[in-house]
């Protein structure tokens, strides 16, 4: 009796145990670690800084799923993934995209997200931004964040001489750069500027603001029909690239040409933060790398229309159509950028905005610097608000654009027949693009 009792419960337990065992295999096959690859351009120490953190409070939620960043430079990047991709080989997916997202779309590697976007999530980001990672009618990026043309400037080479802020009037704008001009020791030479920008593959994105504002109904390219037309070569848009490069040679408000369309980013940080340099025109988040200047931003002064501009820029993650294991790579850029945490964190190490309001709004009462960096966004009208071209040619043909605007800048050519010429470029490359499809 004893013994059918003991065989019974034993056959009871091993029948108990299989189905506890065939419960237990998905259960094991979920805790499986998957690696993912995901490439980061242009890692600066802060951008650096802010993604390793992420990434720590990202695989403390999801310990199963490790990410694994390959850091490099833009160009570099660009073409190290374009290789890839040929190649059949791409990473899981990008971190910041930048101006290469239309490019990348264009071949056809990118992961659209349409099917992963909830509604909720859609409405917590603002629509302007959707345009930007929006391409041929599918969605396929993030945000992580978002930064905001401004007119940078030394709160005290202004108080030095008796101005308080940078004035928003096109009237004035001149009259203000002049004064901030100076031969501080009185040897006949400058010593300090007013105003400069970063030349080096960067014409092409300062000469757009002075266009723009002479000629508020320009724009990188406009839709006829079926074909997509550039529109920034208009006869007031002419008369802004003018004033632009006059602002150098006539006025000699800025470092000479040879400086100027040298200079990279990095060179004009050094001179404002040395104080060689009293305002610039950049994004918003190249204020954190400033060390020393006693610096603050203002929205960009209007044009003769009345009308300003801020460039809204993209940095869109992105997840590659190669990648094995899109459930989790969606996982990793929807983490980055939906956890108000994550984004507080990130926003506040590299000075970049955040893309969602009620983010956004928080950060509003974070000090004088980020309100002035929001005002760069929320004082300029949304008409106004000049989306990053995710047009394919427009990043890849920079390095051509870039020798036709340094040509005006050094007499070879009229400020018209530059802006004739870098149309032309961006026509030809819309047109292999969208007409040869």
């Amino acid at each position: 009796m004893e013994k059918g009792k003991i065989l019974k419960l034993v056959i009871i337990s091993l029948v108990c145990f299989s189905f506890v065992g065939l419960e237990l295999v998905p259960v094991l096959a979920q805790q499986k670690t998957v690696t993912l690859n995901f490439m980061q351009f242009g890692p600066t120490p802060k951008r650096r800084e802010s993604i390793d953190k992420a990434v720590a409070m990202f695989e403390k939620k999801y310990p199963n799923i490790k990410i694994k960043l390959d850091r490099i430079g833009w160009r570099e990047g660009h073409d190290k993934f374009v290789n890839s991709a040929i190649a059949g080989n791409p990473p899981d997916g990008l971190v910041n995209c930048g101006g290469y997202t239309g490019e990348f779309c264009y071949m056809g590697v990118i992961e659209p997200l349409d099917k992963y976007i909830t509604l909720d999530l859609y409405r917590s980001i603002p629509e302007w931004y959707w345009k930007i990672v929006t391409y041929e009618g599918h969605t396929y990026g993030l945000p992580p964040y978002f930064s905001a043309t401004g007119l940078f400037y030394n709160v005290d080479h202004l108080r030095e001489v008796g101005i308080d802020k940078p004035p928003r009037e096109f009237k004035d704008f001149l009259p203000f750069v002049q004064k901030l001009t100076r031969d501080i020791d009185g040897d006949g030479k400058i010593d300090r500027y007013g105003y400069s920008w970063p030349g080096q593959q960067w014409i092409a994105h300062t000469a757009p603001f002075w266009m723009f504002v002479f000629d508020k109904n320009a724009g990188y390219w406009k839709k006829v029909d079926h074909r997509r037309v550039v529109a920034f070569n208009t006869p007031k848009a002419k008369e802004g690239f003018k004033f632009f490069i006059d602002l150098t040679n006539k006025y000699k408000v800025t470092p000479p040409a040879e400086e100027v369309v040298n200079a990279n980013w990095r060179d004009i940080l050094r001179a404002f933060d040395m104080g060689k340099l009293s305002t610039y025109h950049h994004l918003n988040w190249l204020g954190w790398q400033l060390t020393r200047a006693n610096w603050s931003i203002a929205p960009s002064p209007k044009g003769p229309e009345g009308a300003t501009w801020s460039e809204l820029s993209n940095y869109a993650m992105m997840i590659t159509k190669a990648c094995k294991h899109k459930r989790e790579a969606w996982k990793f850029i929807h983490f980055l950028a939906s956890d108000e945490k994550v984004i507080e964190m990130r926003c506040s190490i590299v000075g970049q905005l955040p893309v969602q309001p009620k983010v956004l709004a928080k950060f509003a009462e974070k000090g004088p610097r980020w309100k002035a960096m929001i005002s760069c966004l929320v004082d300029v009208p949304k008409e106004l608000h000049r989306i990053y071209p995710l047009e394919p040619g427009f990043e890849t043909s920079m390095d051509e654009t870039q020798s036709v605007l340094e040509a005006a800048f050094f007499g070879k050519i009229s400020p018209e027949e530059a802006v004739e010429k870098w149309a032309s470029i961006m026509q030809r490359d819309l047109d292999e693009i969208y007409l040869h499809k």
